[in-house]
């Protein structure tokens, strides 16, 4: 029991330093140009989910922060987008749905290019913002180094939102190195991280800003899904890129509840939008 204690203990104090090196960790500045108030964002849930995963922070960027409910997004198994009747208010809020919710990620990836080309073919959209969670960060990311750069068809992407990506797998025995982890990647690395790094390398994605947001439930490695180390993982990949990537750690959260949580809400909308609210 007592062992078991000082290797808790130990962990929570290792995790309160990375969180204070990644807080105080220089930032490249954002090159972000035009209005943001104009740039749709859209949210790609996770596997298995729904647009609900959602719903809190979308209901507190509508209640608290001026942006608008768009209609749900859906997409049929067979990757066809249904259509919407988009309004384009300022800060609107596209939430997609996957009628098949438990596919790989490079079919989810392959749907929101799909999302993306309907947006741009059909309602004008030329920039979007991007929010992905759990597996829905994945596919963002797999979009962005896989599908976009080989397409014409895609509107720009403007800044990036990632919640609790597992972009290094679940397994919570294999990296316990954080410092390692964020300075020069993952010491274990599963096949997933080895493929995004290498598509990566090959086509780094094109957008302004970039923020990934991992949640730590105390007295764990994580979030009690995803490992910490896994959720920060691709910090190392954006090094030597000119995006302003940044990382934050929201304590006393779970995977199931960190979307839910005020404080990330807060977060996102001031990366989003510039706004201190």
């Amino acid at each position: 029991m007592k062992k078991r204690f000082l290797i808790g203990s130990l962990f929570v104090v290792c995790a309160l330093m990375v969180c204070l090196f990644i807080a105080f960790v220089p930032k490249k500045q954002q090159q972000t140009t035009g209005d943001q108030n104009n740039v749709p964002t859209v949210f790609i849930h996770g596997s298995p989910g729904s647009y609900h995963n959602f719903s809190a922070m979308t209901s507190y960027f509508a209640q608290h922060q001026h942006a608008y409910l768009e209609p749900i997004i859906e997409v049929t198994k067979q990757g066809k987008v249904l259509p919407i009747k988009y309004q384009q208010q300022s800060r609107s809020l596209l939430r997609v749905q996957f009628q098949d919710d438990i596919n790989h990620e490079w079919n989810q990836a392959y749907w929101v290019s799909q999302v993306l080309a309907y947006l741009k073919a059909n309602q004008g959209v030329k920039r979007v913002n991007l929010v992905g969670y759990s597996s829905g960060a994945v596919a963002v990311l797999r979009y962005l180094i896989d599908e976009a750069p080989t397409l014409t068809t895609q509107p720009a992407i403007n800044k990036v939102v990632t919640i609790a990506g597992p972009f290094n797998e679940l397994d919570f025995s294999k990296e316990l190195n954080l410092y390692c982890t964020l300075t020069h990647g993952p010491h274990y690395q599963s096949q997933r991280w080895q493929e995004l790094q290498v598509d990566f390398k090959q086509h780094q994605p094109r957008v302004a800003a970039w923020l990934n947001i991992a949640a730590l439930n105390y007295g764990t490695l994580g979030d009690d899904i995803v490992p910490l180390a896994s959720a920060l993982s691709i910090t190392s990949l954006f090094k030597r890129t000119n995006i302003a990537f940044s990382n934050i750690v929201i304590g006393n959260a779970t995977h199931y509840n960190v979307c839910d949580k005020e404080t990330v809400s807060k977060k996102v909308a001031a990366f989003l939008w510039d706004c201190k609210k």
